[in-house]
């Protein structure tokens, strides 16, 4: 009878026991559960949430980052548990500007953030010197060297004298393929990639009103309304009763005084038209006898009462107003007005952003990329990191710029009248080799 009592109570026990062990295993699988996904308990504020991971790199590495003003690393770093929320992340790094911004990370999300860093103080690793700058296109200068025409692609490594021209000339013009260098009574026509040289006329007691460049040879419009191309022996005339001109790397457009647009590829005709068909404007039509045609960085445009519209083939895109340069790239484009309002569009909005709400306006675009834009100031050179409306002041040059370039993965090329001057700006960026990619295709 004992034996039997004491067997109950042993089994009662052992019942209780499993009872009291079972909810906590439980409780704890269910914990273990929740905590892979990604689920916390916020002593604080005594609430549940949903972690997310922080994730940062940044070119160069081994930067100190700092998540509102604490440290928690230097880079490479993955910062685990990150409560949803806005953070205010830094990152400082000896000899580099420091990089701060918002950032937002989302519950239950991975955030990653790999700024590159620019150097305070950058140096020169390479100067040229030259004796007076000429013309730009892309990444190809042309300038004097010993009072002999000289031209390369930046950053300049090999340089290419043209030694058959004569140093006497009085502009020179350049385009993909062709240098232009004007005398009094004729140009020389200097091709790139065959080094040949010829000789085009000009028109002798000619009133000229327009003179445009491109790869195909040169068009003036005289103030009779003729439109001619330069040959070798006499003109050739293209057109008679042309309003206005331009011409891109391949195509010249013209206007007749009847009011038709004309785009000719050598002897063809493409588009021939009295209206173009409007987008984003009010009026749904342009009548061309009331335009004019201009060319920013090979886009053309037709102007109408101080508005720019993009021509596109049979329609043409209202831009902006007082329209002071335009640049474009694989669907992304950037514009400033006359004012310094600097505008930037992406394939895939309808509508541009206005980016410089929140900085001074610039005085030029210097470069452009869909990630970054390269911006002159009066005495100093930014960069914009579009995404995040981020600055850069990466040079201060102290004089008068006649361009800018990235010149290779880490260097940005300064050319004024006297010299040509490679900065390092920073170290492993590889967004200098995607805009290099693109901007060389």
């Amino acid at each position: 009878m004992e034996h039997e009592k004491r067997k109950k109570k042993q089994l009662r026990k052992k019942m209780v026991i499993t009872l009291f062990i079972i909810p906590i295993f439980i409780i704890i699988a269910l914990t273990l559960i929740f905590y892979a996904f990604g689920w916390r308990f916020d002593f604080h504020d005594k609430k549940l949430y949903l972690s997310s991971v922080l994730y940062i790199n940044t070119q160069p590495m081994e930067a100190q980052v700092y998540l509102d003003n604490q440290a928690i690393g230097q880079t490479k770093i993955a910062r685990q548990e990150v409560k949803p929320g806005d953070y205010n992340l830094k990152i400082v790094k000896d000899d580099f500007l420091p990089w701060e911004r918002i950032v937002t990370v989302p519950a239950y999300s991975v955030v990653e953030v790999d700024p590159y860093l620019f150097y305070q103080n950058p140096q020169v690793q390479k100067e040229i010197k030259i004796q007076k700058f000429l013309a730009t296109h892309n990444q190809t200068i042309i300038f004097m060297t010993n009072s002999i025409a000289t031209y390369c692609d930046l950053p300049c490594d090999k340089t290419k004298e043209i030694a058959s021209v004569p140093p006497n000339f009085i502009n020179t013009f350049l385009t993909n393929n062709e240098v232009y260098f004007e005398y009094s009574d004729f140009y020389i026509a200097y091709n790139l990639n065959s080094q040949n040289s010829q000789k085009l006329l000009k028109q002798k007691d000619a009133e000229v009103q327009k003179t445009v460049f491109s790869d195909r040879g040169i068009y003036i419009l005289k103030s009779d309304n003729n439109l001619y191309q330069l040959t070798s022996q006499d003109s050739t005339l293209i057109q008679e009763k042309v309003k206005d001109i331009t011409a891109n790397s391949d195509w010249l457009f013209y206007l007749t005084t009847s009011g038709s647009l004309i785009a000719r590829q050598d002897q063809n005709k493409t588009i021939s038209q009295n209206t173009i068909t409007t987008t984003n404007f009010t009026d749904n039509q342009i009548q061309l006898s009331a335009t004019n045609l201009i060319s920013y960085n090979d886009n053309i445009f037709l102007k109408q009462n101080n508005n720019y519209f993009l021509l596109t083939n049979n329609q043409a895109q209202y831009i902006s107003a007082d329209l002071k340069n335009y640049v474009s790239l694989d669907g992304y484009a950037a514009w400033m007005t006359d004012d310094g309002e600097l505008y930037f569009k992406n394939p895939e909005n309808q509508s541009p952003k206005f980016i410089n709400r929140y900085f001074q306006n610039p005085e030029s675009i210097l470069f452009f990329s869909p990630e970054y834009l390269i911006l002159q100031y009066r005495d100093e050179i930014k960069i914009i990191e579009v995404s995040t409306k981020q600055e850069f002041i990466i040079l201060k040059p102290g004089q008068s710029l006649n361009y800018v370039y990235p010149g290779s993965e880490t260097l940005l090329s300064l050319i004024d009248q006297n010299s040509i001057k490679n900065y390092k700006i920073t170290e492993g960026a590889t967004f200098w080799q995607k805009i290099l990619k693109i901007f060389r295709r």
